[in-house]
């Protein structure tokens, strides 16, 4: 640098610069090939698919034993009853959940919802910081043993592993929403020892569809991933058949496809009961942060009573899939109350906004119900009907058919018992989607106001607000203009509609339209003259809604308006405007899929 200022003081030529800027350019775009490269091509999202699998599996072993580690600190600590303890402990952790949603403002702790929601409307991004919170207090949640699922906390670690590694690398859109998937895959994976399960549960609930561009890196994520788990030995197994030849006939068949409606009715019940739980407590002008702590407090008084329905509940469900145990321990009567006891400690928990997924608890009772069916028709396989209890009880809770009858096959390695159980699930599935939701992730989406169902287009506007394309250029008037003094001002401007504004707080009390001002008075003002504001948007509505108010436009524009409360004028928008972000819309979603075409034929 001292060299080139000397010479440039005695007039020499200063040394030429631009081969360090070929040098940046041809850096800058070798790195933009590279991202092209792993955004579009099967190899590059692939070879990241191993990556996220491995970092997945031991993630989700490491999330198994915080929990489990949490589980012995809090109990080892208490010296009092156990159901006391459990009571005392739930109520507290729940306090502290509550706070913690209270400073982060949040309505729920994140789940699989949040995931869809982030691969459909926010082109695959996620924020890192709400995974990571939520994955800690499902943690201590799980520990301190309430009625919630680890399946729900599997979903979102996998998701937040495939952001963290999506976003720093620098992925756009296409690579995010496929390693969200891969990372989903890898995470069922990993936790259930299901590796088939993963690929369809990311492809049938979190993608919506099954994608051949998707589908061999999200294969690849979820098959290392059980690879890692089963090669350390620490894979999970949650299914064993005493039997390995059950007994099935075909007319059974019938009779298992009425359990699943039965199950279908169950799981109606224990999805509304979490949903309208925590509308209840609001509407009774309960604070948010008060109410993990009362939904620990009512399953800890639950589990005092029937202790065997707080935590997941594992060596329960292996009990009652023995028949030989479930005949010595468990009859029909307390078959019955773990259904109800278990239903009513997951409502309170989950409906009360503890963090925590809603799997576990419908194999919960997927399980009870299945053994009290199995009591109750002694001429039908007893570990049949268990499993069809269990697959057709969560399949109608997490709206993944096809994931489930894999994950019966994959644990049980019975196809006898999963062939029954897709005779269940299937006759489930039909009667919750057609009468309820998809799952209740999606009635929790649907809650939103976010329809999944829209193109792409329609999201594309959806993601961009109206003071985009609002302009400043109006004619804004006052209430004590004549008519004359318009007229003038409308000939000079060429403009349209007039926006009548208070001088002092520029809140918008009128439209007055070309016609009108026509035909007016020279004396008349134009507060006589204007009409009341009917349709107006705000700076912060999405372009889709204003696309749709614009079919109720009567004049020449829209106002804009800060906000509804003040209505002070900020602009206006015209029909063309819509018109040309719509068309932006359709030929962004065309050239991405062009890009896509270009990048995987040469891949």
């Amino acid at each position: 640098m001292e060299t080139n200022t000397l010479a440039e003081e005695k007039g020499g030529e200063k040394p030429e610069a631009a081969p360090v800027v070929d040098q940046r350019r041809e850096s800058t775009s070798v790195a933009t090939r590279i991202r092209r490269q792993l955004n579009y091509s099967l190899p590059g999202l692939s070879g990241m698919a191993v990556i996220l699998g491995i970092l997945v599996a031991y993630g989700a072993y490491g999330f198994r034993q915080s929990y489990r580690l949490f589980d012995t600190w809090v109990h080892e600590a208490a010296h009092i009853s156990p159901g006391l303890s459990t009571l005392l402990l739930l109520t507290v952790g729940g306090l502290f959940f509550g706070l913690i949603l209270q400073a982060l403002k949040w309505q729920r702790f994140r789940g699989p919802a949040n995931v869809i929601i982030a691969v459909h409307e926010h082109d695959g991004r996620f924020k890192i910081k709400d995974g990571l919170i939520t994955a800690g207090c499902d943690a201590l949640a799980l520990g301190l043993e309430a009625s919630v699922g680890r399946y729900g906390p599997a979903v979102q670690l996998g998701a937040t592993v495939g952001a963290i590694l999506g976003q720093i690398i620098g992925l756009t859109r296409t690579g995010l929403k496929v390693l969200l998937g891969c990372g989903v895959a890898a995470a069922v994976s990993a936790s259930f020892n299901a590796p088939i399960a993963g690929v369809i549960f990311a492809h049938e609930v979190i993608i919506g569809h099954f994608s051949l561009r998707a589908l061999a890196p999200i294969t690849v994520a979820s098959v290392v991933a059980v690879g890692v788990t089963r090669y350390h030995g620490f894979e999970y197994v949650a299914l064993k058949l005493t039997e390995k030849n059950l007994h099935l006939v075909v007319w059974e068949y019938a009779a298992y496809a009425l359990l699943g409606m039965v199950a279908a009715g169950v799981a109606l019940v224990y999805m509304k009961g979490v949903l309208r739980a925590g509308e209840v407590a609001s509407s009774a002008r309960l604070p948010i942060w008060i109410q993990p702590a009362l939904g620990g407090a009512l399953a800890g008084a639950i589990g005092w009573w029937v202790p065997e329905v707080l935590g997941l509940g594992e060596k329960t469900m292996q009990a009652i899939l023995d028949p030989e145990i479930a005949a010595s321990t468990y009859g029909i009567g307390l078959l019955a109350l773990l259904c109800l006891a278990k239903l009513m400690a997951s409502v309170s928990c989950l409906g009360l906004r503890y963090p925590g997924g809603v799997f576990s608890p419908a194999l919960f009772m997927g399980t009870a119900l299945g053994g009290l069916a199995g009591f109750l028709a002694p001429f039908l396989d007893y570990q049949i009907c268990v499993l069809v209890g269990m697959g057709a009880l969560i399949a109608s809770v997490i709206g993944a058919p096809l994931a489930t009858i894999l994950i019966v096959f994959e644990l049980t390695e019975s196809y006898q018992a999963a062939t029954a159980v897709m005779i269940g699930v299937v006759a489930s599935n039909a009667l919750i989607t057609r009468y309820y939701s998809r799952s209740i992730f999606h009635r929790q989406i649907l809650r939103l106001g976010i329809d999944l169902d829209r193109p792409r287009e329609q999201r594309l506007m959806a993601a961009r607000r109206v003071a985009e394309i609002m302009t400043p250029d109006y004619l804004r008037v006052q209430p004590d203009n004549t008519a004359a003094e318009l007229q003038t001002l409308v000939s000079r401007r060429q403009e349209g509609d007039l926006f009548v504004v208070e001088q002092e707080t520029h809140r918008l009390v009128g439209r007055l339209p070309l016609a009108t001002l026509v035909a007016a008075r020279d004396d008349q003002t134009a507060m006589e003259l204007c009409e009341p504001v009917s349709l107006y948007l705000q700076r912060s509505d999405n372009l889709w809604t204003g696309f749709l108010a614009m079919e109720n436009l009567e004049g020449h524009s829209l106002p804009v308006v800060d906000d509804s409360t003040s209505m002070r004028l900020a602009g206006s928008v015209l029909e063309s405007d819509f018109i040309a972000a719509y068309r932006e819309a359709v030929e962004q979603e065309r050239e991405e899929q062009e890009v896509y075409k270009t990048n995987t034929s040469g891949s």
